[in-house]
């Protein structure tokens, strides 16, 4: 009913390299469904109500047209069993979406925030925060929006690409592209102009955003070289994958270390890892025991005996739950990869 941020537990730290995470954005759900959550006593404003009221019409009078349209299949199917004198078992309806219905109110923001960002606001409300937004891929810093920097629209079934450069021995002061190169006297079209503005200079932190591997803003080739892309030049810090969701908007976060779309047509010498390997694999047991019986902070043998015994234990379930996650992570990329015709052969070479 309102928008909200959430971030991450690990964040990318100052001249710490290049991460990348991608976003599933999933099927909203029907407009009923999420009439049917708000509690009664909610304050709608008369637009948001209007709005409220058509896409629940909409909604309703394309569901009456779905069952007309299955009813009178059926009866198709069964004249056609009946002449050919063969049995066609009752299937049941293959798409639960319905194209064409409004998206009532479900929206999604993402991008990245510090700490001191605001939790009870979206993504990119103050100065700590960036972020893009589903309508038009308009990027949000400071509450300003600007639509025509190469941003792309997304909604469900698009994967969005989150990227963040913190490079050496940045420059500490907020800067904004356009005061990082200035419009040049000579004539140049405008999307030459956006190139240029979204060119990064190699000590300045920057972010970038991907729809379906492919980059979002605008690219020239100079001299051999690939450049432009980025949506924002931004300060030292430490940045946190940060996501605000709207009316039943709901989403799928993938930190690597597989994705689904690897990103592609990156600036020269641009490579990205992926943000998982800011969060280390657990110690193994027989690490863990070794270092307790080094340090031994249990001076009878007993209770030592006692502590490694212990230590096994947690290290142990630390290990499981690990390679479960990481077993489940394969399985799941592979399953999106599987439903857009993507190749998957890293995946079933994976060790887990």
């Amino acid at each position: 009913r309102g928008y909200r941020m959430t971030r991450a537990s690990h964040g990318a730290p100052p001249a710490s390299g290049n991460y990348y995470y991608e976003v599933v954005i999933l099927e909203p759900p029907s407009v009923k469904e999420i009439v049917n959550s708000l509690p009664p006593n909610v304050r709608i404003s008369k637009k948001l109500q209007l709005e409220m009221q058509q896409a629940l019409k909409m909604e309703e009078e394309q569901e009456n047209q779905k069952a007309k349209e299955g009813d009178t299949q059926n009866e198709g199917e069964e004249s056609k069993a009946a002449v050919d004198g063969t049995a066609s078992p009752t299937t049941s309806r293959q798409n639960k979406g319905m194209e064409g219905t409004p998206s009532f109110g479900s929206h999604v923001r993402l991008g990245w925030s510090m700490r001191t960002g605001d939790l009870q606001a979206p993504v990119g409300y103050d100065k700590w925060s960036y972020g893009i937004r589903d309508i038009n891929g308009s990027k949000i810093h400071c509450s300003k929006r600007e639509d025509n920097w190469g941003g792309e629209e997304f909604g469900p079934g698009d994967v969005v690409g989150c990227a963040i450069s913190m490079v050496p021995d940045s420059t500490m002061e907020s800067t904004t592209v356009s005061s990082v190169n200035p419009r040049p006297s000579s004539p140049i079209s405008q999307q030459q102009y956006q190139a240029q503005l979204q060119q990064p200079q190699p000590n300045q932190n920057h972010i970038r955003f991907f729809k379906n591997g492919y980059p979002m803003g605008e690219f020239i080739i100079s001299k051999g070289k690939r450049e432009g892309g980025a949506a924002f030049i931004i300060p030292d810090g430490v940045y946190y994958p940060a996501i605000s969701l709207y009316m039943g908007a709901s989403v799928k976060v993938n930190f690597g270390p597989h994705f689904i779309y690897q990103p592609r047509k990156l600036p020269t010498g641009l490579k990205f890892q992926p943000l998982s390997n800011l969060c280390k694999p657990p110690v193994s047991v027989e690490d863990a025991v070794a270092k307790i019986s080094k340090e031994r902070p249990c001076r009878k043998p007993e209770m030592h005996q006692k502590l490694v015994e212990l230590v096994k234990v947690e290290a142990q379930l630390l290990e499981d739950a690990y390679q479960s996650h990481r077993a489940k992570h394969v399985m799941d990329v592979m399953e999106e990869r599987k439903k857009r015709n993507l190749k998957t052969d890293d995946l079933e070479n994976d060790e887990f």
